[in-house]
């Protein structure tokens, strides 16, 4: 698929394995035919296509990009991400992805039905991502759960949701 879809890229077969490499794809499994790899390495070898140097777009917009992935896919995806050169907007519920990836914190708040209602607010001032997530999500989480957040940051869990919605409104992490 590489060689294929990127050959000014990659003249050499070594070229080739140190891509497909950098996503958890040596050995065997770098010959195996696309049709017999499981979803998570067709996953891994998309991402392997699409950080290829030849072809990197400006910007990345993600929604939710860590679902359906495994744990190796996830950190080979954050890999790729903080080496981008680009601007990435990702939204997502995976807070050990968002811990990884991420440098600036954007809010958007207000009400589902009332665009004009819409505030941004952006963390970057100062400090560094993980204390400004850590701050907003204490704004939104019911104080009897701030020990949980105290706990997922430390650990950096795989799946936590910060995200607060109720009926009238809606407060999401924009990150």
């Amino acid at each position: 698929l590489l060689k294929k879809r990127h050959s000014a890229l990659f003249q050499k077969e070594l070229d080739i394995r140190s891509q497909l490499a950098r996503f958890g794809l040596s050995g065997e499994v770098a010959e195996t035919p696309i049709r017999a790899l499981s979803g998570g390495l067709r996953v891994r070898l998309l991402l392997s296509d699409v950080f290829c140097e030849d072809v990197l777009p400006d910007v990345l917009l993600l929604d939710e990009p860590t679902n359906h992935l495994d744990g190796e896919s996830t950190v080979a995806l954050a890999n790729a991400l903080r080496d981008f050169p680009g601007a990435v907007l990702t939204v997502s519920h995976n807070c050990a992805f968002l811990l990884r990836v991420c440098r600036d914190l954007w809010i958007i708040e207000g009400e589902r039905n009332a665009p004009s209602s819409l505030t941004v607010k952006r963390g970057t001032e100062s400090g560094e991502f993980a204390v400004h997530f850590e701050t907003y999500a204490k704004t939104v989480l019911a104080p009897e759960d701030h020990p949980a957040l105290n706990e997922m940051l430390t650990v950096r869990a795989v799946r936590q949701t910060v995200v607060k919605q109720t009926s009238m409104g809606l407060t999401s992490l924009i990150v």
